[in-house]
């Protein structure tokens, strides 16, 4: 192999790890926005677990206030029996008490829905995570060989240099 062949050699396993190292680069950051988008998912899971929280504190306050209520009516109709004279002014405050015992049981309702979709959106990010922590492994594995691939080229081009420099002095 001549001087000129060995440079030509060595010049083509230069442009190939210049390649290399460019999609290396571009392997690394593909990991970098994958760690960013799966860091962004954990924060929005975290926020909604915080409003699944304070939904079942809401639930909570509704189902005491619902006891409340019910408490409130057993104690006008009581007042009933003994007072004629208002049974008029406890059945207004009964209707009072039972519409709003059905607007607190539909937005109980409401808010079970609603709890369950947050359970299903927490779902799908937790999916979302798992996958974007599957293609960061991936990633590392093919940086990783990337890497062994380089060694090998660059002792490769070494072993060629050295060679050259043997031709040039002899």
């Amino acid at each position: 192999m001549t001087v000129a062949e060995l440079e030509r050699e060595r010049e083509t396993l230069a442009a190939r790890l210049r390649d290399e190292l460019a999609a290396l680069e571009a392997c690394r950051v593909r990991a970098e926005e994958a760690d960013a988008r799966l860091r962004a998912a954990e924060g929005a899971v975290a926020v909604q677990t915080q409003e699944v929280e304070a939904l079942k504190a809401e639930l909570a306050q509704a189902e005491s206030e619902v006891s409340a209520a019910s408490a409130e009516v057993d104690a006008a109709r009581a007042e009933r029996d003994r007072l004629r004279d208002e049974v008029e002014a406890a059945r207004a405050e009964l209707r009072r008490l039972e519409e709003e015992s059905e607007r607190l049981g539909q937005e109980v309702e409401r808010w079970e829905q609603r709890l369950q979709e947050l359970d299903g959106e927490a779902r799908a990010l937790e999916a979302e995570r798992a996958a974007l922590e599957s293609e960061r492994a991936a990633l590392s594995a093919q940086v990783e060989g990337l890497r062994a691939q380089l060694a090998a080229e660059d002792k490769a081009i070494a072993d060629l240099e050295a060679e050259l420099s043997r031709l040039g002095e002899g």
